[in-house]
């Protein structure tokens, strides 16, 4: 003869063993996003494992979500749109070329374009150029002379200075 559970104390055991399966459940990885734009195919490729790889390293448990484009579509209106989009939403920007003068006008242009679009902040690049070569690059718009004067006249002097290791600037009001 079958034992009834009590109907309190059947829930009990169900939302237990709930638990304990959510706790054993596998979480998907975090996606990093990886805006990658490149001269040619082996260029592409090799930039995308070497992000791979280092998204493993940097990033444990971290999956990199890889969004690539070619620098002739980067003048293309339509697709130069589609990747402004992808490269303000990504978490690295890589250029891949075989060698420098890959780097052309148009991804120069494109470039701009994404800067204008943050607003004055920079962006930082990751630059691969050829098998072992790869740069970081830093890129900001210069900012206009109002915004240096109104930076000199926050300044509780007339001369603001600001003073780091090796390196001044002085801006005169």
């Amino acid at each position: 003869m079958k034992t009834r559970r009590q109907p309190h104390l059947a829930k009990a055991i169900r939302i237990l063993r709930s638990r304990a399966k959510a706790k054993t459940a596998i979480r998907p990885p975090v996606a990093v996003p990886v805006l990658i734009a490149y001269a040619d195919i082996a260029s592409g490729r090799h930039a995308l494992s070497r992000v791979t790889a280092l998204v493993r390293a940097l990033y444990p448990g971290a999956e990199s979500h890889p969004m690539l484009w070619r620098f002739h579509q980067l003048d293309q209106p339509r697709w130069r749109e589609m990747a402004l989009r992808d490269a303000a939403r990504a978490s690295a920007l890589v250029l891949a070329m075989p060698h420098e003068d890959a780097f052309c006008a148009r991804t120069e242009a494109w470039l701009t374009a994404l800067l204008s679009r943050l607003h004055g902040t920079s962006l930082t690049v990751l630059a691969f150029v050829g098998e072992a070569e790869s740069w970081t690059i830093t890129l900001a718009q210069p900012k206009t002379t109002a915004a240096r004067k109104a930076e000199c006249q926050a300044a509780p002097d007339e001369v603001f200075a600001s003073v780091a290791p090796k390196r001044m600037t002085v801006c005169a009001a």
